[in-house]
């Protein structure tokens, strides 16, 4: 089974595309790069490089995002000998295989890439985790349902914010090209953010947007998408790795 020379947008930063887009092309698909958000270090103030430094008090350390390890080890961190006796968690494999490439060990993870997955890992329940420290490292403005859920399990809990994820700018010509001369087939999304600005990005073809087919990451997204107009096919990965995706992508080709 191929892709049949369908059209895909992906929508998700470049460094995370360039594997998925090589997938694509090689059995008979077109891969279109446009990312759809963009991912900003936030600015190193006093108060973020304390924040930082005091990693190393933690009990538990939680990398909720691949984007949390890669802004954390490239602006903020360099020495990953100062966590050796922290217990590092990473929210899915994607997440924990960024960590195993800066050379940690060990890590707790969970096989499904959202927080409900992470909550369920037995080395975060009531018991292990009651009266520690846990220092959540993501970006502005993510869920706050990880916290609230440490937190009633007695953890002591801080965010640690050290990025902000922005729209990118695109000429409107850029636009038109992508979607009148490309004319993407299938659109991965990949977060709630991502969908929000294609659909800014995107506005002019709001009703062909809408008309599109989805794949996305998770079943939130999918009832974000819904409630938003998309009434097109809407394919929900399974394993929210490049091989899930491009089982999605396979589903809605083959129909």
């Amino acid at each position: 089974m191929t892709l049949n020379k369908k059209r895909i947008l992906i929508t998700r930063p470049t460094e995370q595309a360039d594997t998925l887009s090589q997938l694509i092309s090689s059995n008979d698909g077109v891969s279109i790069q446009l990312p759809t958000i963009q991912i900003r270090p936030l600015e190193k103030t006093k108060e973020l490089l304390k924040d930082i430094n005091d990693l190393k008090f933690s009990d538990f350390i939680i990398f909720v995002s691949r984007n949390a390890v890669k802004v954390a080890f490239d602006n903020f961190l360099n020495n990953i000998e100062i966590f050796s006796s922290i217990k590092i968690v990473a929210l899915g494999p994607g997440t924990m295989r960024e960590l195993a490439a800066r050379g940690f060990k060990d890590i707790i993870y969970s096989n499904q890439a959202d927080t409900e997955g992470l909550l369920m890992l037995k080395e975060i329940q009531d018991k292990r985790i009651s009266g520690k420290k846990v220092s959540i490292v993501r970006g502005v403005g993510g869920r706050e349902l990880l916290a609230r859920n440490l937190k009633e399990r007695g953890a002591n809990v801080k965010y640690i914010d050290i990025y902000k994820r922005s729209l990118p700018h695109y000429d409107q010509t850029e636009l038109d090209e992508v979607w009148c001369k490309k004319k993407p087939d299938i659109i991965l999304v990949t977060s709630i953010d991502i969908l929000d600005n294609l659909m800014i990005l995107f506005k002019n073809y709001k009703n062909e947007l809408l008309d599109t087919p989805l794949v996305v990451i998770s079943d939130r997204v999918s009832k974000y998408a819904k409630k938003n107009g998309f009434i097109s096919k809407i394919c929900i990965v399974k394993e929210k790795e490049d091989s899930g995706i491009f089982q999605c992508l396979l589903e809605i080709a083959g129909e």
